[in-house]
């Protein structure tokens, strides 16, 4: 580890994801004690891990100064979305890559692998190469299948933190919140997100927490428009 922002992020995005299980409801059946999906838990990590480019927690937390705070506010801002930008369609590599290698696993993957980073990251394969490029992609080897729940999850954080804000710290500043020691919002997120567990299906305890189904549009307004 260290003291950096990748590293800070990277704590931030595990303890999302350990504060998640211990705060379910241990009262529950153990077979409902699961997060109510791979990708509700990534959510709350990611939303956590967002953090470590928000110069409000920056200030709460790592003790900048207000002048420092806004001295970066706007670079940590284009950070984060580039960041947000550019996975987004790296996911669809991987996701669109897998579905269509077990749809037919026996044609030239090396090919497939360099259509889809083209198509979806508009990045020109070197010229000449056939290489099985796809199998340096450890997941799609050790946790296949999974790499959608990663954009699932960016979506249903920006929802949640739409909510928090709005609902919960009732403000309209969308970018400087770090919700460092806001009691309110840890009741929040125990009661609507954590304690339920697996108790409902995942997109009916995303509307019993938000009012709304998964959305992408709070993603858009976020890092989009």
């Amino acid at each position: 580890m260290k003291p950096n922002s990748t590293w800070i992020g990277t704590l931030l995005h595990e303890f999302g994801h350990s504060v998640y299980d211990r705060y379910k409801d241990f009262n529950l059946p153990f077979v409902v004690r699961d997060p109510a999906h791979t990708f509700t838990t990534e959510a709350i990590a990611m939303m956590f891990g967002r953090f470590s480019s928000n110069p409000q927690w920056l200030k709460d937390n790592a003790g900048i100064s207000e002048d420092e705070k806004k001295k970066i506010a706007d670079n940590c801002f284009k950070t984060l979305r580039l960041d947000q930008l550019v996975f987004s369609r790296w996911a669809q590599v991987m996701y669109h890559f897998e579905k269509s290698m077990y749809e037919n696993p026996d044609q030239d993957l090396n090919q497939l692998w360099w259509d889809m980073v083209e198509k979806y990251q508009l990045l020109k394969r070197p010229e000449g190469r056939n290489e099985p490029d796809w199998a340096t992609k450890i997941h799609i080897a050790t946790v296949p299948c999974y790499y959608h729940n990663y954009l699932m999850g960016e979506l249903l954080a920006s929802q949640l933190y739409a909510y928090i804000v709005t609902n919960v710290i009732k403000s309209e500043d969308f970018k400087l919140q770090s919700f460092t020691n806001n009691k309110a919002v840890g009741d929040y997120l125990k009661t609507k997100i954590f304690m339920p567990a697996n108790m409902y299906y995942w997109n009916d305890m995303i509307e019993k927490a938000t009012g709304e189904k998964l959305t992408a549009k709070y993603y858009a307004k976020q890092f989009v428009k």
